[in-house]
């Protein structure tokens, strides 16, 4: 006999539920959302395999700076491509690049620095350069009971675990089954 295996997909809603069971109650509905949203918050800032992603940015000539993408949290590597050839790009403080860039330095830019929404380039683009950003991305938000994403579908049990906590510390005001989380 042949078994198949239905593997389900974790959402939005399954994971309050998988809480509320955890806890033991069910009329912390809003909180337990809250918990959840503030779980993914916290773990949301390190970087794991699911999180992880890389873009193609293409520099403009003459514009010193490089707008980050819309999902973007923070960079792991940035490169930048010349003839085919990989370049690591050197991150910079600010300062230093204005710096160059006020010098009117133009030609292949290698460093940078993230200031604002932007990347700022040093030296200032000569040509349409392909910049590579690794970097670590905002995983879509969950708002409808039937949304999934990574956090749910490779970190369901940490996330779970941790609204737990959450919800039993600040609304339950259970610090022992808080700890216990």
């Amino acid at each position: 006999m042949i078994q198949y295996w239905r593997i389900t997909v974790p959402t939005y809603l399954s994971v309050q539920n998988r809480v509320a069971d955890m806890l033991n109650r069910s009329v912390y509905t809003t909180q337990i959302q809250d918990g959840i949203q503030m779980a993914i918050r916290q773990y949301e800032k390190e970087r794991y395999w699911f999180n992880e992603t890389v873009t193609a940015l293409t520099c403009t000539p003459n514009v010193e700076q490089l707008a980050v993408p819309a999902d973007y949290l923070f960079y792991t590597r940035m490169e930048i491509i010349q003839q085919s050839a990989f370049l690591p790009m050197i991150v910079r403080p600010f300062s230093e690049i204005r710096q160059i860039n006020m010098n009117e330095s133009i030609g292949l830019p290698i460093r940078f620095c993230e200031y604002g929404k932007n990347w700022w380039l040093a030296n200032v683009p000569d040509s349409a350069y392909t910049v590579m950003a690794y970097y670590v991305q905002k995983l879509p938000a969950l708002s409808a009971n039937s949304d999934t994403n990574d956090w749910l579908s490779a970190a369901e049990d940490v996330i779970v675990a941790c609204a737990a906590k959450y919800v039993n510390l600040l609304f339950i005001k259970d610090t022992s089954a808080a700890q216990a989380c």
